[in-house]
């Protein structure tokens, strides 16, 4: 997935996981990875969270939803709804990488899983050229 991104994998900081929110847990501990590898310039792989015994797999919409919730609560000020990442959808298949506006991405609501987003650190401009040629 990241290869095609065009993003440099040595720009790549700890990778973190976005779980679903089950009961009375609602795991937030991807907040500080993000928070952490932004602070470095580093970009983030976030992994959306797959059940795959209810055959059930977190969208990108579900996924920015959630991460803009604890953006509310920690105001860390890391992301936001104009915020650019990248969105890599349907994995192993007929793969879509997109590289928008958190906002565009939350309406276009692309549905084809697994998924998963990258939050970007500082750019090198041969990153940012590739991408903005998604």
């Amino acid at each position: 997935a990241i290869g095609e991104t065009g993003l440099q994998l040595y720009k790549f900081g700890k990778t973190t996981t976005l779980a679903y929110s089950e009961d009375n847990y609602k795991p937030t501990s991807f907040y500080e990875t993000i928070q952490q590898n932004k602070k470095s310039g580093l970009h983030t792989l976030v992994l959306l969270d797959v059940k795959a015994d209810k055959n059930r797999f977190m969208t990108v919409k579900e996924g920015l939803k959630t991460i803009l919730e604890v953006e509310k609560e920690k105001k860390g000020k890391i992301i936001s709804e104009d915020t650019k990442v990248v969105a890599v959808c349907q994995l192993g298949g007929d793969q879509r990488i997109k590289y928008a506006k958190v906002k565009t991405l939350m309406k276009e609501n692309p549905e084809n899983t697994p998924a998963v987003l990258i939050i970007t650190g500082e750019l090198h401009f041969l990153e940012k050229e590739y991408l903005e040629g998604l």
